[in-house]
């Protein structure tokens, strides 16, 4: 599994949030013209996706690992990813993921791109995902 930022991350999940297809996204940077999309997040350099040219259509094909993720970034990819709102779709606590319900086919995407300092348990009323210690 090929492991990525948390910014290509962002930047990946932001451009399919956008209706963005994979093939656009491919076609895109394999030309450098990834600045084209600098209108749909004014803060992030989609350029930076040229780093990944040579493992991106596996990436978006296959899947990816984020590298380490934080907690905020563990949220914001809930949301980007499952729609899931902090509150009303899991509780946040200060270092977990509580009461998260996810289908079967989101749980797996979940435990392929979910980094390796987090844990995903079992919960009664959901998942839980919680920091791994070592």
């Amino acid at each position: 599994m090929q492991q990525i930022t948390l910014m290509e991350t962002y930047l990946i999940e932001t451009l399919r949030n956008e209706g963005i297809s994979d093939e656009d996204i491919l076609d895109k940077v394999k030309n450098k013209e990834a600045d084209q999309f600098e209108h749909l997040h004014k803060s992030f350099d989609f350029t930076n996706l040229y780093s990944l040219a040579d493992n991106l259509e596996t990436i978006l094909n296959e899947g990816y690992q984020v590298k380490f993720l934080t907690h905020p970034g563990l949220v914001n990819l809930l949301r980007m990813k499952y729609g899931k709102e902090a509150g009303k779709d899991f509780e946040k606590k200060e270092t977990s993921i509580e009461q998260l319900k996810l289908s079967e086919e989101e749980q797996e995407d979940l435990q392929q791109w979910l980094s390796s300092n987090w844990d995903i348990k079992e919960g009664t009323t959901g998942i839980n995902i919680v920091p791994r210690y070592t």
